[in-house]
This record gives structure tokens, C-alpha cells and sequence, in this order.
């Protein structure tokens, strides 16, 4: 399984941490905003095309307070 941390500049250290310590392989990327919940779905649409392929990823896993429908990503 491969999966695909989104996070904000200030919780990446810990994010990048956290995800080493999981026994799958976890990537991270981290957006151009101090704070992950204030991500939109667009931002993160946008951030992520181009960048990341469907094939590359089992699941995003995207900050819990990201408001918005985020269905767009799987597109």
C-alpha cells in the first residue's frame, strides 16, 4: 500500500516523522499554507495535478478540517 499525506507547512516536520515511523510506503507532500485546515479543495486540486498520478497512490489522506468536497482529487 502507498499513501499520500497532504499537510501544511507548519505540521510537516511532524507529518514527515509520523510517517516514517508507519511500516507502509508514505509519501508527503506539503502545501504553500502556514495551516493544513486552511486548504481548499481547489488548493489542493491544483497543487496536486501534475504532480501526482492515480496509479501512484492506494489513498490521500488530506488534513480533517479541510472544508469542502474533495471528490475532485480522484479525477
Amino acid at each position: 500500500m502507498r499513501v499520500l499525506f497532504v499537510t501544511g507547512r507548519l505540521a510537516e516536520g511532524q507529518v514527515r516523522k509520523y510517517a516514517e515511523s508507519l511500516e507502509i510506503e508514505v509519501d508527503v507532500v506539503s502545501l504553500p499554507v502556514s495551516v493544513a485546515a486552511l486548504i481548499t479543495p481547489q488548493m489542493l486540486v491544483e497543487h496536486l495535478k501534475g504532480v501526482v498520478s492515480r496509479e501512484k497512490y492506494d489513498a490521500i489522506i488530506v488534513p480533517g478540517l479541510l472544508r469542502g468536497d474533495v471528490s475532485a482529487v480522484e479525477e
